[in-house]
């Protein structure tokens, strides 16, 4: 099941969030609108570019702070989804992936545990709140105050 998720992670992010700025007038190169906010160890995340997906009661979404630089990857994956339910990461059904940096494969990890309440769902778009922890390079890593709205 994680090497599924961490296949869709990648093809999200090689496919939609990529480092070329779009010809003028032709938009943005991310594969969805919104916006994913929150406090990774005491330093605020804003996503620059963010991603989803939504069918069959699941959602993936990904979200970057930076196309040039170091970033961040979220991966959230839970089904089935209900709207408001809390779900508990690190306990097989909802995940979360962290990548302080994409291009560096020893920077991935996922939550040691956290929570995520998606607050809406529907088939144009879900919204919610997240808080995690994760062990990534022998550290732990925590984030907070985690927001997400998407449109896809």
């Amino acid at each position: 099941m994680r090497t599924i998720l961490f296949s869709a992670l990648l093809a999200t992010l090689a496919l939609g969030c990529d480092s070329t700025e779009p010809a003028e007038g032709t938009g943005s190169p991310c594969p969805g609108t919104g916006s994913l906010t929150a406090t990774i160890d005491g330093v605020p995340f804003a996503s620059t570019c963010v991603g989803g997906v939504g069918s069959s009661g699941s959602l993936v979404l990904t979200a970057r702070e930076s196309a040039d630089s170091g970033s961040l990857t979220l991966l959230f994956s839970a089904a089935p989804l209900a709207a408001g339910q809390p779900f508990t990461l690190f306990n097989g059904t909802a995940q979360v992936l962290y990548a302080g940096d994409a291009s560096d494969g020893t920077e991935t990890a996922s939550s040691t545990g956290g929570t995520l309440t998606v607050a809406s769902l529907s088939s144009g778009g879900a919204s919610g709140t997240f808080a995690f922890d994760a062990f990534v390079a022998g550290r732990t890593v925590r984030v907070t105050g985690g927001e997400f709205s998407v449109a896809f």
